[in-house]
């Protein structure tokens, strides 16, 4: 109980390293009958299975390995609970996958055990059967029962839905920093402060998502505005610039809370000058030129539902006049994301609660069902 509280706390709190040890043991794949062939595809069933679990959670929540090949249990089947309690006790690992797949004339009879090093108990038990040449839907069946019972069971099963519907809405922008100008115009001139609202479009879909990486791109509006000030021994002068852009930013989440993302795109500078003069009154300038940004920054989204995020942001201006401006911001910003999607994240913890009662019981009546199903259909074969 207290190693699923303390994983329910790892996820709200966005910190990924794994609370659990899920090992997959060798799995004793044998012949029911002695007229049987075992293939090599179904001599190495247990490193098939293996792939299957990693993908079905391609986000890696679970971590699931492999009993390690020079381990004291590298060629010894767990059969039996106190195998599964003598390979967790040597291993110290909480959780043992074990099982075994067995083979006759006309059936798969698939058993896969998950055993619990803390209760010393088998805590689940999945079944399939399928007819013979079906090998590779039988694996698919079983990583995926494996899965879900153990997302339902830590309460991210609705939450895995929605991550594989990615990550989507509207961010408003807001964000606040210093400038300076580049190249000659340092000599003259220097930055007070710049300030920047904003929207972007975040996809629902990104392009890329492997397991915790995921690459996505997105685009949005921004205006811009910059404050400086002369230099000592200038008259005094005060620019005022407005910046209207469109950013166009290419992102890399990292294990769902990171995000680096890189961006480019065109904007409107619009450049007021106040200039006092030593002898007339005091003169405002405008004008209005071409630029083009890029931008280099990095942020961090808060909460399970991933709705603030909280960046830093490197951005630099080219601003097309005769002699061209060129000029550097930094800035702080904040994202709040609006969702666009009609479903809701459900509340992980009221999962976990509703489904923790499932741990008691080693089968569900789903499971007693199918098993009575398969036993009646070995006995039609037997006869």
């Amino acid at each position: 109980m207290l190693k699923r509280i303390v994983f329910i706390i790892f996820i709200f709190t966005g910190y990924y390293a794994f609370p659990f040890n899920i090992y997959l043991a060798n799995l004793n794949v044998y012949r029911g009958e002695t007229s049987v062939e075992i293939i090599p595809e179904e001599e190495i069933a247990t490193n098939l299975l293996l792939k299957k679990l990693k993908n079905v959670d391609y986000e890696g929540r679970l971590n699931i390995q492999l009993v390690l090949k020079n381990s004291f249990y590298e060629d010894k089947l767990t059969k039996s609970t106190v195998d599964a309690s003598e390979l967790s006790t040597l291993l110290n690992v909480d959780y043992i996958l074990y099982g075994f797949i067995e083979k006759t004339n006309k059936y798969y009879n698939a058993e896969i055990r998950l055993f619990e090093n803390e209760t010393k108990s088998d805590k689940k038990t999945f079944y399939v059967k399928a007819e013979l040449g079906d090998y590779d839907a039988v694996l698919t069946e079983l990583s995926n029962k494996i899965i879900n019972y153990l997302y339902d069971v830590l309460g991210i099963s609705e939450y895995h839905k929605e991550r594989k519907r990615g990550f989507g809405g509207i961010g408003v922008y807001t964000g606040a920093g210093y400038w300076f100008p580049i190249s000659d115009w340092w000599n003259i001139m220097t930055g007070l402060a710049n300030f920047e609202v904003g929207m972007n479009v975040i996809p629902i879909t990104p392009i890329v998502r492997m397991r915790n990486f995921a690459f996505y791109n997105r685009v949005g509006f921004n205006v811009s505005y910059l404050l400086g000030k002369n230099k000592p021994h200038f008259l005094t002068s005060y620019f005022n610039s407005l910046q209207v852009k469109i950013p166009a930013e290419a992102c890399f989440e990292i294990f769902y809370k990171h995000v680096f993302a890189v961006g480019f795109g065109p904007q409107l500078q619009i450049d007021i000058l106040y200039q006092e003069l030593l002898f007339d009154e005091p003169v405002v300038n405008a004008t209005a030129a071409f630029s083009l940004f890029t931008s280099f920054s990095y942020e961090y989204w808060f909460g399970e539902k991933n709705r603030v995020g909280l960046g830093l942001n490197n951005i630099f201006d080219f601003t097309f006049y005769s002699d061209m401006f060129i000029d550097y911001k930094i800035q702080i910003y904040s994202i709040v994301r609006i969702p666009i999607s009609d479903r809701k994240y459900s509340n992980r913890t009221n999962i976990f609660i509703k489904n923790k009662k499932s741990v008691k019981d080693d089968k569900t009546a789903e499971d007693k069902i199918e098993e009575d199903k398969i036993k009646e259909e070995d006995e039609k074969v037997n006869k």
